[in-house]
């Protein structure tokens, strides 16, 4: 059986080089990287390439860019690492990524039905859903939210077909490695996430289907993103 080789982009080995640094102590917690060009011309790399990897470094907290001043390297860098260490074993992980490439097919789907579809029982409930989230989120930093979401999402399309395969795949993705995505993101992600499922159950209340169908769709594709940036 052949070896299953991955190719790393540019971006990717220089994000490779700048973790050893700071894990070799030649970038301390808290210092201040030099600008943009000067850092890309000491690793003899373009601009738009050190662009990317810094970005990449900045959503897993590694790096934090603080407007008019500059990025430095996070306090919790360390930490992040090991968290990015995660995300890149999911990038291999052939299985996750089909499934949360199907999610991303079907649930945009699913959420612009519900909103067109929802009624007044379903609201209700949908409110209750987002007010018990809001009170979790405050309680429970790293509670698990996703699966329960989207599967009440599932169920108000109103296609037992849709929700019985979005059930499916979430079933799958609780039984992989993928159960401890939330476990791993950096606390800006889970910022993000939490907005973005409250605005989501909100636009589906409010029957707001392209708004729905958006929102979900930005939502699966950020998550993709962020364990393979080359999506």
């Amino acid at each position: 059986m052949a070896l299953k080789v991955r190719k790393q982009s540019l971006a990717d080995q220089l994000i490779l080089m700048i973790i050893e640094l700071i894990r070799d102590g030649h970038l301390l917690p808290g210092e201040k990287l030099p600008g943009e060009a000067e850092f890309a011309a000491s690793f003899d790399v373009s601009r738009n390439i050190m662009r990317e990897a810094l970005k990449i470094l900045e959503n897993f907290g590694i790096l934090e860019a603080k407007n008019g001043i500059g990025t430095f390297i996070s306090k919790c860098a360390i930490e992040n690492i090991h968290n990015m260490n995660f995300f890149y074993r999911l990038k291999d992980n052939d299985s996750v990524m089909s499934i949360l490439e199907m999610r991303l097919m079907i649930e945009p789907s699913a959420a612009y039905f519900a909103a067109k579809r929802i009624d007044e029982d379903g609201i209700a409930d949908l409110i209750k859903l987002m007010e018990d989230l809001k009170e979790k989120y405050i309680k429970f930093p790293d509670y698990k939210d996703d699966f329960e979401i989207h599967s009440a999402i599932a169920h108000y399309s109103g296609n037992t077909l849709c929700e019985d395969l979005i059930n499916s795949l979430l079933g799958r993705l609780q039984n992989s490695l993928y159960a401890e995505f939330n476990k791993y993101q950096s606390q800006k992600t889970k910022e993000d996430n939490r907005e973005t499922h409250i605005a989501l159950l909100q636009a589906i209340s409010s029957h707001d289907k392209r708004l729905a169908q958006k929102l979900m769709y930005n939502h699966i594709l950020k998550r993709i993103l962020l364990i393979n940036s080359s999506f």
